[in-house]
Order: structure tokens, then C-alpha cells, then sequence
């Protein structure tokens, strides 16, 4: 992982934006080389033959430099591990933000910027990570006498997480972000990074699913998974759970009262 404090030092930022601008002065030199070599066969070979599948325009020049600038940029953003920190919604506005061309060329200082607002950010994109993944394990819905009214328990139950095929379990795909995101929170929580492969908890749980197993465990978590989709969470680190608890509260309650 690159931290947004290395990131953010000169010689990196310098160094991203360097390349960049030197892949981009390739680029535009080699649309230069082709059309020159254009010219140069048309002038013996006449005008009537196609050289070339495409042509190298400005149009093509233009499409090719932003879809670098957006592939760097979402580069940058994979290097700081930024999409563990970001409740889906927020990193689906950034994904569109950058599709959008939203986001400035690259140089330098775009780059100490984006890490700097980043870095300003942070503490609110951890609390919005805690009350996603606080929601998920406490929908306003909520039909368990496992779970509590008002604070996750050592025990949760959480419902249609898991599908049944063919006498078969599977983690369905709108369950996978909600293990991912709890299992980043509780790594933060305990002041690591966020949960990585193969050691994350949705590794291990489609491991077990793999070995014909209905339970397997993490550092934090024990998971048990049943028939009609319910997969039932034991907290292990009840410190843990204490300060989740603790955050996720302070963040409801700040935003029931902008409600008013």
C-alpha cells in the first residue's frame, strides 16, 4: 500500500506526473511519426489506398489521452488503497467523477491536491465505512431477537446473504461488499490496514464454502451460514466491538440531528 504521506512527498508526486507527461509526449509524437509516414507513402502510392485501419486524427489523439488520464487517476486512487476506505457510494461518485473527466490533468500538483483533500477527508471516510457497515448488520427491518434494538451484540444475524444452489452455498454478490466492508472496518479499528487477500474474510469464508464447510472463523469474526441464507456473525474482539458500537452511535446521532 502507498500511503497518502508518501504519496503526498515530492519525489513520488513528482515522479507520477513525470511519467505521465512523458508517455503523453510520446503519444502525441508518435501520431505525429505515423501521419508524416502518411504523407510519405501517399506522395509515391497516390491517395486512393488506404494505408492505415484508422485514422490518426486529433479526435483519436484527444480520446487516447483521456482514457490515460483516467486509468493514472484510478491508478493513484488502487495505489492508496482508497476504495477500502470509501462506503460504495462515495466511490462510485468518484469512479463517475474520473469517467466523467471531472478530475484535472495530471502534474505534480494535482497529485499533492487530490492527496491532500484525501488526507483532510480521511477521519469523515472511516466514519461513513463504520456507519455503512453498521447498517448492514442493523437494518431498519430487522426480524432476529439475536440482534439488538440499539447497538450490535457479541451475536448478529445477518439475512440473505448467502444463496442455496444445488444443495450448495454461495456468498451472493450484493453480500460480498457488506463482509468486505465490515472486515475493513475492524481491521481500522484495531489501527491495521485494511483487510487484504488472501486473509480477508471473504477469502476465507468462500474457502470454507469451497472445503463443503458451514462455519469458519477470522481474527474478529466467527461466521456460520445456513439453508435459508441467514449467515450469523460472533464478534471475537468484544473491545472492538465496543468502540464500533461507540463510533457508529456518535454517527447516527449527528446525523438524525441535521435531519432537523
Amino acid at each position: 500500500m502507498t500511503t497518502v504521506n508518501e504519496l503526498i512527498q515530492n519525489p513520488t508526486a513528482t515522479r507520477l506526473a513525470s511519467t505521465y507527461k512523458k508517455a503523453i509526449n510520446d503519444i502525441e509524437q508518435a501520431f505525429e511519426n505515423i501521419n508524416e509516414a502518411k504523407k510519405t507513402l501517399k506522395s509515391a502510392y497516390g491517395d486512393t489506398t488506404s494505408f492505415f485501419p484508422f485514422e490518426f486524427n486529433q479526435w483519436k489523439l484527444d480520446k487516447i489521452k483521456k482514457e490515460i488520464t483516467r486509468n493514472c487517476w484510478k491508478r493513484i486512487i488502487t495505489m492508496l488503497e482508497l476504495p477500502s476506505f470509501m462506503t460504495g457510494k462515495r466511490l462510485d461518485k468518484l469512479w463517475q467523477e474520473i469517467d466523467n473527466d471531472e478530475t484535472p490533468e495530471i502534474t505534480e500538483q494535482s497529485v499533492i491536491d487530490f492527496c491532500n483533500n484525501i488526507y483532510m477527508e480521511l477521519k469523515n471516510l472511516v466514519s461513513e465505512l463504520i456507519d455503512e457497515a453498521y447498517r448492514y448488520l442493523h437494518p431498519y427491518h430487522n426480524k432476529f431477537k439475536t440482534n439488538k434494538k440499539f447497538e450490535i451484540g457479541e451475536k448478529a444475524i445477518v439475512y440473505n446473504m448467502i444463496d442455496i444452489f444445488l444443495g450448495g452455498a454461495y456468498v451472493n454478490i450484493y453480500s460480498e461488499e457488506k463482509i468486505q466492508t465490515l472486515d475493513n472496518v475492524f481491521h481500522l479499528l484495531d489501527g491495521k490496514g485494511p483487510a487484504k487477500y488472501p486473509g480477508n474474510a471473504l477469502t476465507i469464508i468462500r474457502q470454507a464454502i469451497q472445503d463443503k464447510k458451514w462455519q469458519c472463523e477470522t481474527e474478529y469474526f466467527h461466521f456460520k451460514w445456513y439453508k435459508k441464507g441467514t449467515l450469523h456473525i460472533r464478534f471475537k474482539r468484544l473491545d472492538l466491538l465496543k468502540e464500533f458500537n461507540k463510533r457508529a452511535g456518535k454517527n447516527r446521532l449527528k446525523s438524525q440531528n441535521e435531519d432537523f
